[in-house]
């Protein structure tokens, strides 16, 4: 899938201007197309693998697709070791928009009982390989993928006595080359156990 043609992608990592899913399995029930949705319904399940390594194992949603946004809510998707739910929104003016996906398209973000394995994100940058730590994330986030803005977030180790919160910002999330962050923080915890896993050793 091309969002912007004249790009040529090295599928080594995951780059949202070009996507390449394989092995596609959905199952949607309740399917509705009225004057404002192109498509409505109710996933039911679904799994896929995109060419960079990113997949999703199982997963359900209430699926709205117009021409204004696309709306993922009330959504629990799995992948090998993360859960993440509730609610991805894209919003748009145009399809048009996907031709800049990064500065166009703006996204909102609520994350509700999700649990992040770090090393997996490797499909978006090597850096995360062998950093094994674990976190559960809640809060909300919106803008573009470059430049996202929350007010309020909380990261949680799974295993792991680390307490995260406060406001974090975001740049630069299609380059991570050229990623950047800010998290202003409210009074917390940081384990060392993290620190060494994820800042020092990513052993």
């Amino acid at each position: 899938m091309y969002f912007y043609q004249q790009k040529k992608s090295n599928y080594v990592e995951f780059d949202p201007n070009y996507i390449d899913f394989q092995q596609i399995n959905v199952e949607l029930d309740s399917v509705y197309i009225d004057q404002k949705s192109l498509l409505r319904g109710k996933i039911n399940h679904i799994a896929l693998k995109e060419i960079s390594g990113l997949m999703i194992t199982k997963g359900v949603a209430d699926l709205d697709i117009t021409n204004d946004y696309i709306d993922l809510n009330n959504m629990t998707f799995y992948t090998k070791e993360s859960v993440l739910g509730k609610r991805v929104k894209l919003m748009f003016q145009s399809w048009r928009d996907f031709n800049e996906v990064e500065s166009k398209v703006k996204w909102l973000f609520d994350l509700q009982k999700s649990k992040i394995q770090l090393e997996e994100l490797v499909a978006f940058h090597p850096w995360f390989k062998d950093r094994r730590a674990e976190f559960y994330v809640t809060g909300k986030a919106q803008g573009t993928l470059e430049h996202l803005t929350s007010q309020d977030v909380w990261i949680q180790g799974v295993e792991t006595q680390t307490w995260l919160h406060g406001a974090l910002d975001l740049k630069s999330l299609v380059n991570l080359n050229e990623f950047s962050y800010r998290y202003q923080l409210n009074p917390s915890i940081a384990d060392m156990r993290d620190v060494l896993d994820v800042i020092v050793t990513g052993k």
